[in-house]
């Protein structure tokens, strides 16, 4: 009562679903096609009115065969009904989705080749800042998402299970990256990989309340800046916990629980190194061995950190005392310690 009349075709585009476009017909096995459709009708609108908009996938499961692409400068929100709607990959070349600027990708499950060990990553950023991936599923992927000149960029409470090369990896900088409350298993064992991977330096890192268990590495940096990695579960991971290389800055580590590293009883030795100016302070650890690397630790400051169980921690790294009044450290003699 007392609603204006609308036509129906404006009532219907409310709602735009792959199946509007041929998905899930008895006789088509490749969904990919109506994925297309649906997404470039979303992005231009019906009448030109609107650029960009929201599709809706009901629970089904959909064949994904070729890389679905959003526009670039037409932001989509792509919602599905959580586990129900399942994106089955079929082939292994290219992601199911190639995101971009602005976009949503929510309650979706991305399943990986059934056949293929590890066979399809999930979604490529392509340009895509400020997009936000939120409650999906990822299982048995190669990578599940790859960054790719892509800031800003939110992943948060999604699962990432049997992720054989990477979780989460930025091939180019991906500066102000935010990934909480996610869920890691077993990510990065097929290849001695990791289950987040930073490879080019990047700015302005938030690492926070994440679960990672059964992982090879769990957090792999290269030359990052202004990182925090706060309040997360890292457990049973096969080799190092972290994996920091050269030039990385400011980096936080504080209220972590890091436990039993190597699935065969625990204990394997993580060894922080690699950072210029940052923090490990508040962490507790049970039955983890885990030492500071003196040679390659510069203003990094150990606080006071709790530990349990078998394994050990090592002490924090030796800072050496500025000389002044012209003395000096006289050649071929020991540096300064202490007892």
């Amino acid at each position: 009562i007392g609603a204006p009349a609308r036509r129906t075709i404006d009532k219907l585009d409310e709602c735009v679903t792959p199946q509007d476009f041929g998905a899930c017909s008895p006789d088509v096995l490749n969904d990919s096609p109506a994925f297309q459709a649906a997404v470039t009708y979303v992005a231009n609108g019906a009448v030109g009115r609107r650029k960009g908009g929201r599709l809706f996938a009901p629970a089904s499961e959909y064949g994904i065969f070729e890389t679905v692409i959003f526009p670039a400068d037409k932001p989509i929100s792509f919602i599905g009904e959580g586990n129900g709607t399942c994106l089955i990959k079929h082939g292994v070349a290219g992601a199911m989705i190639e995101l971009r600027s602005g976009s949503l990708i929510s309650g979706i499950f991305f399943q990986g080749h059934i056949s293929i060990t590890g066979g399809s990553n999930a979604i490529y950023c392509n340009g895509a800042n400020t997009a936000r991936i939120a409650d999906c599923y990822f299982e048995n992927q190669t990578t599940p998402i790859e960054l790719h000149l892509s800031y800003a960029v939110e992943i948060v409470s999604c699962s990432f299970d049997v992720c054989y090369s990477y979780g989460i990896v930025a091939t180019t900088s991906a500066h102000n990256t935010v990934i909480e409350r996610c869920h890691f298993f077993t990510c990065g064992v097929g290849s001695n990989g990791q289950a987040i991977n930073f490879l080019v330096p990047s700015d302005n890192l938030v690492i926070k309340s994440n679960d990672f268990e059964y992982c090879n590495v769990n957090i792999a940096l290269n030359a990052c800046n202004s990182v925090q990695i706060v309040g997360n579960y890292f457990e049973y991971h096969k080799t190092a916990c972290f994996d920091f290389k050269p030039g990385c800055t400011g980096v936080v580590i504080e209220a972590n629980w890091i436990a039993l590293g190597e699935v065969a009883g625990g204990g394997f030795e993580s060894v922080i190194r690699n950072i210029t100016g940052g923090r490990f302070a508040h962490n507790t650890l049970y039955n983890q061995t885990l030492t500071f690397d003196p040679d390659a630790l510069i203003g990094f400051d150990v606080g006071i950190s709790r530990h349990t169980g078998t394994g050990s921690v090592g002490g924090a790294p030796w800072v050496s005392p500025a000389l002044l009044n012209g003395w000096a450290q006289q050649t071929n003699h020991p540096g300064v310690g202490y007892l």
